[in-house]
This record gives structure tokens, sequence and C-alpha cells, in this order.
């Protein structure tokens, strides 16, 4: 809850800065440059979108779910000792 606060808190401030450079002009060389070291570090602090990957089909999925068994009922039944009488 206090992360959401608090970037709500900087968006408004955000929000001000930018009015102040373009409408008031009051400190105008401070708010550019606070405007920049804000741009800057989030460019170099933003990470980037996970890329999406593409879903499996419901078909793709079974099939891959009966191979894994089939693959570990072969090993199970070759660990298994000969029964001889």
């Amino acid at each position: 809850m206090m992360r959401r606060i608090m970037a709500w808190i900087l968006l408004a401030g955000f929000v001000l800065l930018l009015l102040n450079i373009i409408m008031f002009q009051y400190y105008l060389e401070v708010s550019i440059l606070v405007y920049l070291i804000i741009a800057i570090w989030f460019i170099f602090t933003n990470k980037p979108l996970p890329s999406r990957k593409k879903k499996k089909s419901a078909k793709n999925t079974t099939e891959e779910a009966i191979e894994e068994l089939s693959e570990e009922d072969i090993q199970e039944s070759s660990k298994e000792p000969n029964e001889e009488s």
C-alpha cells in the first residue's frame, strides 16, 4: 500500500514539474535539469518487458504428458528384475 501511495506522490510531482516547465517557468534551468535526471534514470533502470511465449495447445500438452508417462514406464520396466522359476 505504501508503494502505491509513493507512486501517486511521485506522479503528481512529475506532473507539477512538467507544468512548471511548460507554463510557469519558475527556476526553469533547475526544473529542466531535474526532468533530464528523471528521464535518464528511467531509461537506465527500467527493465524491458518480458517477451510473450506462445501458449501450448491442449493437444500438445496431452501428447507431451503421454510421452513423459511412456518414457517413465519404459524406465521402470527396465529396472524390474526378470522373474524366472
